[in-house]
């Protein structure tokens, strides 16, 4: 599915947290965002995975980066193209365990995109996943799951 040379320059563009380049260097190796391919947890960023062929998004981590919506342009830019491509249902695993306030900024407006998504009759789920003991990743849980259209189940782990 990458070739060498796109998968390097790929891992560079995600060790600067998917800035605006990203895409831009994506396709100038014949990549398009509608591929999969997954950003792998730091110790200020969750891993990202964006599957396809799936029709999964994973988020799982912690996020407190400066500049939040640099990480998470590629998956707005992904869901985009996917959707475009004729994609309807996507699934999408959510284990955040920490945001700093403008990664929750930046993540809520991630949930948003969903939700507009699922507003123009694309099928998208979310599965939740807190751990026990963790309040207050299960009540960010239970707001998005009482503030957007989005079917969400909430699971402790």
């Amino acid at each position: 599915m990458w070739n060498k040379q796109a998968l390097e320059q790929a891992n560079i563009c995600a060790a600067r947290y998917a800035d605006k380049w990203y895409s831009k260097i994506l396709s100038n190796y014949g990549v398009t965002m509608v591929q999969s391919f997954v950003i792998e947890q730091t110790d200020q960023t969750p891993r990202l995975v964006l599957d396809a062929e799936a029709g999964t998004m994973e988020l799982v981590g912690i996020c407190y980066v400066e500049d939040p919506m640099d990480f998470f342009a590629v998956a707005f830019e992904w869901m985009d193209e996917y959707f475009a491509s004729g994609k309807t249902e996507l699934h999408c695993v959510i284990n955040i365990t920490y945001l700093n306030t403008a990664a929750s900024k930046a993540f809520r407006s991630l949930m948003r995109h969903m939700d507009q998504h699922c507003t123009s009759g694309r099928n998208i789920t979310i599965t939740w996943y807190y751990e026990d003991g963790d309040d207050d990743a299960l009540d960010m849980g239970n707001f998005y799951s009482t503030n957007l259209r989005v079917p969400i189940t909430i699971e402790c782990v």
